[in-house]
């Protein structure tokens, strides 16, 4: 089964820049595999293709558009801001051509979401494709961009002195700024699925407990003979407690499963911030400006304070676990019918406020490192 070019385009063509070398960028997404029957009805109707087509360019273009003004706003610094040294132009290449790359990377997937997105919207509309799981495939050709000997500048810019005072090249400190802007972001990603579990499972708490209120009500209202079988306690306590006994046990399957998972993440999210504080103690080493080492000061509190507050969410979602147990415990007495006394179950912790708190840090910190790396000239 052969495969289709949807679209490919050159990110750098027309592109004009004084100080730097770009090479080309090509960016491809493809249909890796059409089966046959796709493809006669390809044939029957051409505008299948001429969709996808139409989806890939106009994502394509806006990409185009966005890494080129990047790349001419990094021009233009350089000009402004020429690197002090040939070891500071070779630290500046290395710099611009890992984030085009990333960039550049990122903007193709943007196109390839673009194409699954527009094969998903007209293949709903059209019983005769539902079918058809079609893989679609991105692929870079990024050649290396180079920075013209001549930008390096006899004296140091002002651009360095605005950030550092005799220690680190601003390239160094721009690379270590842009690894915690970058865990920083992935951070604010985890906080955000955290809350979304957050959400989940205060919601299912407040479903359990109405439910165990409703079976506790039955459970103990002294009309059960419990000496009775199980059939005939079933039978005095009626269809619906039984029903209910089933939805308990439902809604605390899924309740520990989302806890686990809010815990799996919680843990991810704090040795993200540990990785951001490793970077930050790297910065404050360095001899800085009164500017930025004022900032480094902010990134190092707001870190500190977000493994605080990472610290406090665990502890909150113990009491999750602790609920778990407890209602578990009743769920046993409701299945077992043998008139146990019901176990008082305990005031879980709220987690939405928290990570609410931490995920406001973490994008606190990305723009603080954001305006450090601006003080660099980056």
């Amino acid at each position: 089964m052969a495969g289709i070019q949807i679209a490919e385009m050159d990110f750098s063509a027309g592109l004009k820049t004084k100080h730097m070398k770009v090479p080309a960028m090509v960016a491809k997404v493809d249909l890796k595999e059409v089966p046959k029957d796709l493809q006669k009805a390809i044939d029957k109707d051409k505008i299948i293709v001429q969709k996808l087509i139409e989806a890939a360019y106009e994502q394509l273009n806006k990409s185009k558009k966005d890494i080129q003004g990047a790349l001419q706003d990094f021009d233009a610094n350089l000009g402004k801001k020429p690197p002090a040294s040939e070891k500071e132009l070779a630290e500046r290449e290395k710099t611009i051509n890992v984030m085009c790359k990333q960039f550049t990377e990122a903007q193709s997937g943007l196109a390839l979401k673009a194409v699954e997105k527009a094969w998903d919207a007209y293949a709903s509309k059209k019983s005769d494709l539902k079918s058809f799981k079609l893989k679609f495939a991105k692929s870079m050709v990024l050649g290396s961009i180079s920075i013209l000997a001549s930008t390096v500048s006899a004296g140091v810019s002002v651009g360095v002195a605005a950030v550092t005072a005799g220690g680190a090249t601003p390239m160094a400190i721009i690379g270590i700024c842009t690894t915690v802007a970058s865990i920083g972001k992935t951070a604010v990603t985890m906080a955000l699925a955290i809350h979304n579990f957050a959400r989940d499972i205060e919601k299912a708490e407040t479903d359990i407990r109405k439910t165990d209120d409703t079976l506790a009500s039955a459970y103990s209202s002294g009309d059960l003979n419990f000496k009775a079988g199980a059939r005939e306690v079933a039978a005095i306590l009626g269809v619906p407690f039984v029903k209910s006994v089933g939805g308990m046990e439902k809604l605390l399957l899924e309740y520990h499963a989302k806890t686990g998972k809010m815990e799996e993440q919680s843990d991810k999210l704090y040795d993200q911030a540990k990785k951001m504080m490793t970077q930050i103690e790297k910065l404050e080493k360095e001899k800085l400006s009164k500017q930025a080492d004022a900032l480094v000061k902010i990134l190092g509190e707001k870190v500190t304070f977000t493994l605080d507050k990472i610290h406090e969410l665990q502890a909150r979602i113990k009491t999750k676990d602790v609920f778990y147990d407890q209602m578990t415990g009743h769920l046993v007495c409701y299945k077992d019918l043998r008139g146990k006394p019901l176990e008082k179950i305990g005031v879980t912790k709220e987690t939405l406020e928290t990570i609410v708190t931490i995920g406001s840090t973490l994008k606190t910190i990305v723009s603080t490192t954001l305006q450090i790396v601006k003080l660099a000239g980056g």
